[in-house]
């Protein structure tokens, strides 16, 4: 599966694109709250509300969902999630989590992804790849995100890293 894109926070809040979630499809993302990688979903149901779920449930904890054709499938146990569900409990559908649409963002409070931690374990780190020296490194240990054109960007702790992509974004985005 897919590897979840990396999101920030400003004022606790992370803001996402409702055209970016808006098209049908499994969108994965994931917030570091201490050392733990707290992934989370977004899709539109077919109600054309925006459901938002943590990528876990609360019978096979973190392995996560992926999308197969009009249904969500988790992928320890296999059981098909009929997507109008996405955002509700029970079963092996991903535990819910609260959001709301404000004008033309989805808003999700990093309070309300704080309740899932313990959903994930701690263990989960991520990599990523600094776009100015190549540097691989854990999300963790990257100095503050930068965000362009909607995608968010993790640099070594080298200040000239950050500094030249701040400077020239267009020359390292991808």
């Amino acid at each position: 599966i897919d590897p979840p894109t990396l999101v920030r926070a400003e004022n606790g809040l992370i803001k996402l694109a409702v055209a970016d979630v808006n098209d049908g499809h499994l969108h994965r993302f994931g917030y570091q709250i201490g050392g733990t990688l707290v992934r989370f979903l977004a899709l539109k149901t077919e109600r054309g509300s925006i459901g938002t779920a943590f990528d876990a449930c609360q019978i096979c904890g973190d392995y996560g969902y992926v999308q197969e054709g009009g249904n969500i499938v988790c992928l320890n146990c296999a059981a098909d999630i009929h997507i109008p569900t996405i955002g509700q409990g029970g079963g092996c559908n991903p535990i819910p989590l609260a959001s709301r649409v404000e004008g033309e963002h989805l808003v999700i409070a990093v309070g309300d992804l704080a309740k899932g931690v313990a959903s994930f374990g701690g263990s989960e780190t991520i990599e990523v790849t600094d776009l100015v020296c190549g540097m691989k490194l854990d999300v963790a240990d990257a100095s503050e995100p930068v965000t362009y054109q909607g995608q968010t960007y993790y640099f070594c702790k080298m200040p000239n890293c950050a500094a030249a992509f701040k400077q020239h974004p267009e020359k390292y985005a991808r």
